[in-house]
Order: C-alpha cells, then sequence, then structure tokens
C-alpha cells in the first residue's frame, strides 16, 4: 500500500497525518513545543523542536501503519525567521511571526516606506514581526548575529533543507516574510536592498505542489520512510487548509476556528484594499491568490470569560463547553445585550487600534450564559461582516468552518444565521494537513491537477459532513449585526 503525508508545523504544535493515495486518512499525530517569551516582547522558538516533531510523529504514524510513503508536503507557519550559518544550523533561535521587538526597525523602515507601499508590494501589513522587519532589527540591535548568518530562512525553506538538503520556498509562504513581490512573483529587490541583503540568502521561489527533491538518505532512516519518498513543495497553513477543505472558487469561503479565527476567500485576481485590513498572497493553487483576515480576538475571548469564571468558582464548579453549548442554545436573541471583542483595537475596516474590550446592555436579570452568548455572538456576526465585505460583489457561494468552534452546533448556527446561508462542518477537522497531503499527491504524479485531488480525499467516504441551516432567528441576528457594526463606528469616535 502506499500513502501520503501532511504534515503542518504550527505554532504550538507539529501535527502530522497519513493518508492512503485513495485519500483514506489513516491516522493522525501530534507533538507539541514551547514558545518561549519575556516581558520586552520577544517571541522565540527552537528549530530543532520542529524537527523532533515531525520526526516523533512521522515515526508514531509508521509505526501503527506499514505503507510506503511515497511523497509528503508541508502546511507552515507563516512569518518566523531562521537565520541560519553556511551548514544551515540557526544562529539565534526563531523569531516567531507574533514577536514584537521590531519597534526600531518598524520606525526605520517607516521613514522610507508608507505602510501603504508595503502592503501594495507583498500583499501584508507591516505588523511587529514578519522577516523583512526581523532581519532588520537583527541588522541594528543585534550586529553579530547578522553578521555571521549567512541565509535567511523561515519555516518551510529551513525544513526543506534538513529534509533534502535544497533551500525552497513556495509563493503562498514567502509572501508573508514580507521581502517578495506579490504581483512580480520574485524577491522585492527594494525591500532586499532596505534590509541590506541579497537574493542569494534567500530560498529559490516555487509553486506549491513541485518536487523539491528526494529525502536524504540519513533522514530517510531516521524517519523510517521509504527509499524513494519525495518532498513536495506545500503552503501556509491557511492556504493548505483551503484546499483540505476542497475551497478553490471564487466566492467559497473557509472559516478557521481556534484561539483566533480566520477568514479566507480564493480570487483570481489580488484583493489589494489598503482600508480593509486583508491580506492577501499567492494560493497554493496556481493562477488563484488568497485573501485572508485574522480575527485574534475569536476562540479566545470565550476562552478568557470561561477562565474568568473557574477562577472565581468553587473547585467543583463545571463550565465545560458542553455545558456552555446547552445552556446558551436555550437564550433567545438579546437585541440590546452586545459584546465589544477587540482586546487589542481593531484593523479591519473599522480602523482604532485605541478600542477595547466590554458588555454593553448588562441587565440584573442576565446571567453567566447570556454574557456568553453575547460573546459568541460578536465573534460571529464579525465573522460574517468580514466575509460580506472581503467578498467579489458580495457573492458567497459556500462557506465551510473548521476548528474547534465546528463541535460548536450553537455557535455554527449564529453563524449561518447572520449569513442566512448554511455552514459546513467537516467531521475530519485536519484541514491543513489534508491539503499539504493533496499536494504532495499532485507533486508525486499521483493527481493530475487540485479537482482531481479534491474529488478523491473529499469523497462522501472519507469525510463526512455536516451542515447547519439558518433558521428562524436570522433576520434577528441581521438586525443586530447591523447594531453592533454602527455601534463599533460610533466607539471608535470615542476612543479617537
Amino acid at each position: 500500500m502506499y500513502g501520503l503525508l501532511g504534515i503542518d508545523v504550527g505554532t504550538s504544535a507539529v501535527k502530522s497525518s497519513l493518508f492512503t493515495t485513495k485519500g483514506v486518512l489513516l491516522g493522525t499525530e501530534s507533538f507539541e513545543y514551547p514558545t518561549i517569551y519575556n516581558d520586552y516582547g520577544l517571541v522565540e522558538q527552537n528549530p530543532e523542536d520542529w524537527w523532533k516533531g515531525i520526526v516523533v510523529t512521522v515515526n508514531k504514524l509508521l509505526e501503527d501503519n506499514k505503507i510506503n510513503v511515497v511523497a509528503l508536503a508541508m502546511s507552515t507557519q507563516g512569518g518566523t525567521l531562521v537565520p541560519v550559518d553556511s551548514d544551515n544550523n540557526p544562529t539565534h533561535p526563531a523569531i516567531v511571526w507574533s514577536d514584537e521587538r521590531c519597534k526600531t526597525a518598524r520606525s526605520k523602515i517607516l521613514e522610507k516606506f508608507t505602510e501603504d507601499e508595503i502592503y501594495e508590494i507583498t500583499g501584508w501589513r507591516l505588523s511587529s514581526g514578519l522577516n523583512l522587519l526581523q532581519i532588520l532589527e537583527l541588522k541594528i540591535n543585534n550586529r553579530s548575529v547578522f553578521d555571521k548568518t549567512v541565509s535567511f530562512l523561515s519555516v518551510p525553506d529551513y525544513l526543506a533543507v534538513k529534509l533534502t538538503g535544497k533551500c525552497v520556498i513556495d509563493f503562498s509562504n514567502a509572501g508573508i516574510n514580507q521581502l517578495y513581490d506579490v504581483r512580480d512573483n520574485k524577491w522585492s529587490k527594494v525591500l532586499l536592498d532596505f534590509a541590506g541583503i541579497s537574493e542569494n540568502q534567500l530560498a529559490q521561489l516555487s509553486d506549491s505542489g513541485i518536487v523539491i527533491g528526494k529525502i536524504k538518505r540519513e533522514v530517510i532512516k531516521e524517519l523510517g520512510i521509504s527509499s524513494d519518498a519525495v518532498l513536495v513543495t506545500g503552503g501556509h497553513d491557511q492556504y493548505c487548509a483551503a484546499l483540505g477543505a476542497g475551497l478553490t472558487n471564487p466566492g467559497d469561503v473557509l472559516i478557521g476556528s481556534g484561539t483566533a479565527w480566520t477568514v479566507n476567500l480564493p480570487t483570481k485576481l489580488p484583493k489589494v484594499d489598503v482600508n480593509s485590513g486583508n491580506t492577501f498572497s499567492r494560493h497554493v493553487i496556481p493562477g488563484l491568490y488568497g485573501t485572508l483576515i485574522s480575527l485574534s480576538f475569536g476562540g479566545q475571548s470565550l476562552e478568557w470569560f470561561r477562565t474568568l469564571l473557574l477562577n472565581n468558582r468553587k473547585s467543583d464548579f463545571s463550565l465545560s463547553y458542553k455545558v456552555i453549548d446547552e445552556n446558551v442554545g436555550k437564550r433567545n436573541i438579546d437585541r440590546q445585550l452586545i459584546f465589544i471583542p477587540f482586546f487589542n483595537g481593531i484593523s479591519h475596516k473599522i480602523n482604532c487600534p485605541e478600542l477595547s474590550a466590554g458588555f454593553l446592555g448588562i441587565k440584573s436579570g442576565h446571567d453567566a450564559y447570556d454574557l456568553i452568548r453575547a460573546i459568541m455572538e460578536s465573534v460571529a456576526m464579525y465573522a460574517a461582516y468580514l466575509i460580506t465585505i472581503l467578498s467579489d460583489n458580495g457573492i458567497v457561494n459556500k462557506v465551510v468552518l473548521t476548528g474547534g468552534a465546528g463541535n460548536s452546533d450553537v455557535w455554527v448556527k449564529m453563524v449561518a444565521d447572520t449569513l442566512n446561508l448554511p455552514v459546513i462542518v467537516p467531521n475530519n477537522k485536519n484541514a491543513s494537513s489534508r491539503g499539504a497531503a493533496m499536494l504532495a499527491g499532485i507533486g508525486a504524479g499521483i493527481f493530475t491537477n487540485h479537482q482531481e485531488a479534491i474529488d478523491v480525499f473529499l469523497n462522501e467516504t472519507n469525510v463526512k459532513e455536516k451542515i447547519i441551516y439558518p433558521g428562524k432567528n436570522h433576520q434577528l441576528m441581521f438586525k443586530k449585526q447591523k447594531l453592533f457594526i454602527e455601534m463599533l463606528e460610533h466607539l471608535t469616535i470615542f476612543y479617537k
């Protein structure tokens, strides 16, 4: 039997999934690793932990499933910097995409470019991290590391070197590094010159689904995989997830739910909007772009309130997500009770970095479950709002939700009611690693194109779907969403 490996290297863990070439999931294994934080906004990881995660998870999968792996591909976190020496050994811990040390570099860049100019070139907004800022920050404040660094890599190209000896990055990941011209499809000379590096210090660019090379002999032994296995270019985790969910046509929408929620739409042309807060990159599917917005407050809002309650109740008090779902589902929509979920400001369309979170319209008769419902509604309403403003001419054909919120029919129903569209929840939530495995199959020649891979992997035998339809609450949720957005607009005036 022959198999395909999809390896998802995320910010908190490696999740590896093994499939047959018929798209049947044989197993998934995960390996968590630490992230190092300090009071100065530093966020770092040890790249060897990613490698250990791959070795441990792949070994476990192949120990339980005797199968010949013909190809593997990776879905990866984006924007994390790995500076390496001439032997491809890290010269510094990996600087994670959420790192906030780059204040000096950010000020320096804004002396030369506007934020809109960076966005126009790269498709990604100038944040507090990502490779362009991280490299410049090393050059300014950690010159010894900058000088001994031969190559400035990120997660996919660093691991490609470990696996094959070849340094290659796909287009969807290159964009978030903010060194790549997303429309000219090449490294941006003007940004490289400003950072003080050259193109030969970066990885070779490639489409997704292309063979990088054979796995190195010593790695074959370490992983326990077939001797003729090849590594195929994968993609940024959000775009791999879109492929893994079968969302490849304009009008398709992927909602990824977790600590943060993401809204992801494929488009034929780059969707450039300096006011919306969206980002765009080349998709893992040639000829498409992916428009993406991250809602950092998604699951975090609910977890914050749940933890707050648990910390102030007796030890025998239960507030499981099942209990939350049961009780919230019994609550009616309260049009006047609204939660503002922006703990760290808002940057999407309604731009106000100073905006903070809070409840509006609390009455003495409200209890914890009323407040929890307001939290869940706010996330659902804002996700639906972003889908509407990002979609082409407001047209939405298909909505798929993956991640933790898919376990809550109540929460999914809020999204469906607000959009007045059915929301599909696949029973197999590993969309990112599935998308990577599809790319592995395309690169290995098992599938001739992406649609064939989707037809095989997502047939009714391999993936069951739950569909949550909008119901009688549609009009109420739509009216509440309108009030919610109007309230946000008024609040931003107060904060400015």
